[in-house]
């Protein structure tokens, strides 16, 4: 019974905790390379253009989740020129306050810090589903996926997609806000731990598939991370 526990609570652990927080740092650093390489050949002010509507989803992403866990928004700034007055080179901010004694709260956290990794991530599924469905047809022959979508389909696409792409890295403030809400939520995922372990009411099997999807997709996220690194090495 124990070793059943132990085994379940690392899974669930390395699935809603380890992995993301490894994953989101490791796409967090390359796009922060990125874009300082952009800021460099295109000028400071630059990813206004180039990742602006990705910020709003990244802001947007922030705000949402906030006010799911009950959190009390005071401020949302979608877009700013960073480099301007006192924008202390912030694209954008949601400035939120929370009951300090709501463990539900506290957890929230956590989940308000990394969010825009998620929120991005179904915003590029959501334009991709849009503008070039084919992509997302496993079974689609490559030549297929070229040729049965408009051209400017294509580069629409393309210029979204990097455009979101480029905003998903988390700042400084993300990261701390996410770790003040971690110890709440380590308790949390102990106790549903224990409660699916007594109740059986998941296998490990089932735990562990769950697991190899999550580093599917932080892996095809880091994959198009390094990509674009690459590419922008190149301009």
């Amino acid at each position: 019974m124990a070793k059943t526990l132990s085994e379940i609570w690392l899974v669930i652990l390395a699935s809603w905790l380890l992995v993301p927080v490894a994953g989101s740092w490791l796409v967090s650093a390359i796009i922060e390379k990125v874009n300082q390489r952009l800021m460099q050949r295109f000028g400071n002010n630059s990813l206004v253009v180039l990742s602006g509507l990705g910020v709003m989803v990244h802001e947007l992403s922030h705000a949402l989740v906030a006010l799911i866990f009950l959190h009390k928004v005071t401020r949302l700034v979608l877009l700013q020129r960073p480099f301007v007055k006192d924008h202390a080179g912030k694209m954008g901010y949601v400035a939120h306050t929370w009951n300090k004694q709501s463990q539900y709260q506290q957890i929230g956290n956590f989940f308000i810090g990394i969010a825009p990794v998620f929120g991005i991530s179904l915003a590029m599924v959501g334009v991709t589903q849009l503008l070039w469905p084919s992509l997302l047809q496993v079974q689609t022959q490559l030549t297929a996926v070229l040729i049965n979508e408009p051209w400017w389909k294509m580069l629409l696409w393309l210029f979204i997609v990097i455009n979101l792409l480029t905003a998903v890295s988390l700042s400084k403030s993300d990261w701390q806000g996410a770790g003040s809400g971690v110890f709440s939520y380590i308790v949390f995922l102990t106790l549903v731990t224990i409660g699916i372990t007594l109740l059986k009411l998941v296998s490990l099997t089932q735990l562990v598939a769950w697991l190899w999807l999550v580093v599917a997709f932080f892996a095809l996220l880091l994959s198009m991370s390094i990509i674009l690194y690459i590419i922008t090495r190149f301009i």
